[in-house]
Parts: C-alpha cells; structure tokens; sequence
C-alpha cells in the first residue's frame, strides 16, 4: 500500500477550498479573459474531492487525480452522493500526466507541489494540458530565505519561494500572486494565478 493509500485510510482530511475566495477566483479569471467561458477543470492531487465538488457547483466538468486509490473510491462517492454527473476520477502519480491527451480550462493544486520530485517536469507538463485561454490555479506554502522557521510553520510542506517564482516565470507567460494565506508564525501559502 502506498503511503498516501496509509494516510487516507486514516481519514486524512485536509484545509478545504474556501467557496468564497474559490468566487474570486473565478470572477478574476472572468475578467481577465471575458469572452472565453471556463467549463472544465482538472484537479492534480484531487484527494477526496471536496474542491472537485466545489468546482461541480459552479456547473464544470470535472477530472480529479489522485495517486490514493482509497481518495479517488471517497471522491467518486462524494460526488455522487450530490448526484453530480460530469466528472472523471484516474488513479494516477502526477509523473504520468503527461499521459493525458485532454486540455482543460483550469488546471487547478493544492498543497501537492512539496512532493513532486521533479519539479520542472510537473510544470512542464502542467503547460502541456493548457490552451492558450486556460488559467492554472496553483496553492503551495513557500519558505522565505532569512526565516527561521518553526514545526508549526509546515516547513516540510513547503518549497523555496525564488526557486518556485523563477520555475513558473521562465515556464509561462504570466505569473500573478493573488492570495497569502498565513498562518503559524512565519508560514504562508501562496495562490498564483497563471496563464500559459
């Protein structure tokens, strides 16, 4: 069993998507690109599918991935509880995405970017899913070099802020920080929002 399958059937739950900075999201992405209507999504890191769930209720189709099989069978029974119909589940490791053939409107992760090993290739291929009109919503707690940081920061699920910002930079066209979240001492989790 792999170790996110260990923590999920624990009953993992995580930070869930806030539905009224999720609006301002949307209405940010509307007026950026007016003309363009946003109707699917897909969620890397999807775990149980609350922000799957979220983005169903705004009337998109949804494709969740997951590497847990035990959050993808909690998602799917989540989401059909709501009696929802357009969405697609995939157990799959985010190093095979670049499998999908798909290009979605909003490439939405969460919390999953400190675990990726490779890091330039997620984000090459995270570019390879996206039409010239597509947003990537990306969330990730960022360490600041000159901080010191304490457990409760969450630095182990963190990455350093200059590697990431010039990563994403050189990657794609526009790189926009809409949101801090802080918490903890000295931690912070970043939105970006970013155009291909």
């Amino acid at each position: 069993m792999n170790k996110w399958n260990e923590i999920f059937k624990k009953g993992a739950k995580y930070k869930p998507l806030n539905k009224v900075f999720l609006d301002k999201i949307l209405n940010k992405i509307k007026e950026t690109n007016p003309n363009n209507q946003q109707k699917t999504m897909v969620d890397i890191g999807c775990g149980t599918g609350d922000t799957l769930l979220k983005f169903l209720q705004k009337k998109f189709n949804v494709t969740g991935i997951d590497i847990s099989e035990i959050a993808i069978k909690e998602a799917e029974e989540l989401l059909k509880k709501e009696g929802v119909e357009n969405f697609n589940l995939f157990v799959m490791n985010v190093s095979e995405i670049s499998s999908i053939e798909e290009k979605f409107d909003i490439i939405f992760n969460k919390l999953v970017y400190a675990f990726i090993e490779d890091k330039k290739k997620f984000i090459e291929d995270i570019k390879k899913l996206m039409k010239e009109t597509s947003f990537f919503i990306f969330m990730t707690p960022v360490l600041y070099k000159g901080v010191t940081y304490t457990p409760e920061d969450k630095p182990g699920i963190a990455v350093n802020f200059e590697e990431t910002e010039v990563l994403l930079k050189n990657n794609f066209t526009s790189v926009e920080i809409i949101h801090h979240d802080y918490f903890s001492t000295n931690g912070d989790t970043l939105t970006f929002l970013i155009k291909k």
